[in-house]
């Protein structure tokens, strides 16, 4: 007996067409205990679009059969189609408009889909754009979105700007007038047309500007503007006046004729910020006149009154100079003595111009002023060169300290000031007399006139201690496998301070041949004045250091599963050049080892305990061992057919090497040909021989 699983659908989520279906083989039960179940469309078959019936089927070994059926339906997946995007006009003009809408359609073969918007049909919605979205969805769950936009217009409306009055500030009758025209934000597609439209060139006088704005559905808004050109007044001020202030009181009156407004200029008045007959002081003064319409347009023009004052002249404090050298001059730069303020193009002469180079002494410099009238003024400075001072110290010296920490007293002839200074005085940062201890010391002595400029010099003082001298460290080198022997080579000892005269030599000098042993090297150092100072180290000169190489890795196979094998290998030797070095293995040869992984560890020692090690593997395998199923036996299904013979094949043992198990097919061979004689009665005679056969183990002949 069959029973097949209940009836099945899916949906085709990927739009492709069809849907691989898997289902559990349907359960069939027999007194027999071999049942064997087919389908015509296998679990895993792909099913397009619709409804499929499978057909199952179940028989047992004696041929007997059952059948059921169960269908299996896929569903296309859904699909949804919005409408175009719409437009619509608020024609009220109350804000908001209801939306009509047809309802998206969607795909054949789905499973009973149905479908929403939001907002739906028939809904009221505000002025701007509103995003309609709809789903379709199926019985199984499956879904499907899709969008389009309901946009709301407002009917136009246009603004025009306030009246505008604009200046022909070139005065060429020809005014360019920007302007902008706004529209509401949320109408379609407005377009806005004006008879004169922004850019265009106005005359002076009125205009009047009529505009209109037109949208996409054909609805119209309208304003008007007034743009008035007015003409810029012009003015114009007498020429520049010069004056001069003849009774010196600073208070010198002007008069001058006032400026009349230009013709065309809409009852324009003028305004001076300096009347006419003020009184101005000494200096130049900028009169600005003022022309004002009855529109407020307004221009200006400007003359100056210039008031001179009677030359007068400053000369530049006395002056103080220091040469390059004694007998050299000096460029005297100073600021040539200025006009004083309002003298009329006064001009200032010196009989030593600024830059003219003046020897060592005293110079009196004369300034004479001079203005337009001829009118003079002088005044007088000094200019003092003083030589440089000039300093020279003594030779450098060197001295030797009574020890390492001691000091010396130096004593020197202090540097005198040079000629023609002024007021120089000497000093040393370090006197003579003062003691100084071992090292280099520098002395700078300055020279210092009375105005502060300085001239240096540098002498060195040496002071050196009794030599000293430091060896390296003791040193270890091995010897050369061959001859035994090494070149030893080290850095030679270097004094503790570089003075002149100072020399190192060493017993055994760097680079010397030595056999092994060890050596006592003494270096001795000598300065230009006899000291002496020594110092030791020790050299070692030994074998070449123990090196050991194992043998490579071994495998063996044992008796018995718990067996041992006692490993024979060479045991390796020591390096050649070593000191009395021995060799000894953790598992010496000859050890017995059961089966698995061994690691031996050999390790050379020589006599001043300096040791090397390696390592090999000693792999023991169990023998091969196989254990067969038991003995099975077979029906065929008729008296001439056969059996495929299912078994576990049998698993190799633990610890065998790489071990593998095969089963070769039975074979069999025939006797050698036989020739029989008939019978004479009838002609016929009983043919007999015996079959040869040859089994394998653990295999049945049929």
């Amino acid at each position: 007996m069959i029973k097949c699983p209940v009836d099945m659908s899916f949906v085709d989520h990927d739009g492709d067409g069809s849907v691989t279906v898997s289902y559990t083989l349907p359960n069939a039960t027999d007194d027999s205990s071999d049942v064997t179940v087919t389908c015509d469309q296998e679990s895993g078959t792909s099913f397009t679009v619709g409804t499929h019936t499978v057909i199952c089927i179940a028989f047992d070994a004696f041929g007997n059969t059952d059948t059921c059926t169960f269908t299996i339906t896929v569903y296309a997946g859904v699909m949804i189609t919005c409408p175009e995007d719409i437009e619509i006009v608020d024609e009220d003009g109350d804000g908001s408009s209801v939306i009509t809408y047809t309802i998206p359609t969607i795909n054949e073969d789905t499973a009973n889909a149905t479908v929403s918007c939001d907002p739906p049909s028939g809904s009221s919605v505000g002025v701007g754009s509103h995003t309609i979205t709809c789903e379709a969805i199926d019985i199984s769950g499956s879904s499907d979105t899709c969008t389009f936009v309901v946009t709301i217009y407002e009917l136009p409306e246009i603004t025009c700007p306030v009246e505008m009055e604009i200046v022909d500030e070139d005065g060429n009758n020809d005014v360019v007038v920007i302007y902008t025209i706004d529209t509401n934000a949320n109408s379609a597609d407005t377009t806005v047309t004006c008879n004169f439209p922004s850019g265009s060139s106005f005359a002076v006088g009125s205009h009047t500007i009529e505009c209109t704005a037109v949208d996409s559905f054909g609805n119209t808004a309208t304003c008007t503007f007034n743009v008035i050109i007015y003409a810029l007044p012009e003015i114009t001020c007498p020429f520049d006046m010069e004056l001069v202030d003849v009774n010196e009181d600073g208070n010198e009156v002007v008069t001058y004729e006032l400026p009349t407004p230009n013709n065309g200029s809409a009852a324009a008045t003028v305004t001076c910020d300096i009347p006419s007959e003020s009184p101005l002081s000494v200096g130049e003064h900028t009169i600005t006149c003022t022309i004002t319409d009855a529109f407020n347009n307004s221009a200006e023009c400007n003359f100056t009154v210039t008031v001179y004052a009677p030359p007068d002249i400053s000369c530049p404090e006395d002056m103080e100079f220091v040469a390059d050298s004694a007998d050299g001059q000096v460029s005297v730069i100073y600021t040539t003595p200025s006009p004083n303020a309002n003298t009329a193009d006064a001009s200032v002469t010196c009989d030593k111009p600024s830059g003219t180079p003046l020897g060592v002494g005293t110079h009196i410099i004369t300034c004479t002023i001079t203005d337009a009238f001829g009118n003079e003024d002088t005044c007088n400075f000094t200019v003092t060169i003083y030589a440089p001072p000039d300093i020279s110290c003594p030779e450098d010296m060197t001295f030797v300290a009574d020890s390492a920490d001691g000091q010396v007293s130096v004593i020197y002839t202090t540097p005198s000031p040079n000629a023609n200074t002024a007021d120089a005085s000497v000093t040393c940062d370090k006197p003579s007399g003062t003691p100084l201890g071992v090292g280099t010391h520098i002395i700078t002595c300055t020279i210092t006139d009375a105005f502060g400029n300085e001239d240096t010099c540098n002498f060195t003082v040496i002071v050196c201690p009794p030599p000293e001298i430091s060896c390296p460290d003791d040193l270890e080198f091995v010897a050369d496998a061959a001859d035994g022997q090494v070149y030893v080579t080290y850095t030679p000892p270097t004094p503790s301070q570089d003075k002149p005269g100072t020399k190192v030599t060493c017993d055994i000098p760097s680079g010397t041949l030595l056999g092994v042993g060890t050596y006592n090297i003494t270096c001795i150092i000598t300065d230009a004045f006899g000291n002496e100072d020594t110092c030791s180290f020790t050299v070692i000169v030994v074998n070449a250091p123990p090196d050991i190489s194992c043998p490579k890795d071994m495998e063996f196979v044992a008796d018995s599963a718990d067996g041992q094998v006692s490993v024979i290998y060479t045991t390796p030797s020591p390096n050649a050049n070593t000191a009395n070095a021995s060799v000894t293995c953790d598992k010496p040869s000859g050890t017995p080892l059961g089966v698995g992984t061994h690691i031996i560890t050999c390790t050379i020692t020589d006599a001043f305990g300096n040791e090397d090690t390696c390592n090999f593997t000693v792999t023991i395998y169990a023998p091969p061992d196989i254990s067969c199923p038991e003995d099975m036996t077979f029906v065929a299904a008729s008296a001439d057919g056969q059996v495929s013979v299912i078994y576990t094949t049998p698993s190799p043992n633990a610890n065998t090497a790489d071990a593998s198990v095969t089963c070769p097919p039975p074979e069999i061979s025939c006797p050698d040909d036989l020739e029989f004689v008939a019978d004479a009665a009838d002609g016929q005679v009983y043919v007999t021989y015996t079959p040869q056969r040859q089994v394998k183990t653990n295999q049945v002949l049929k």
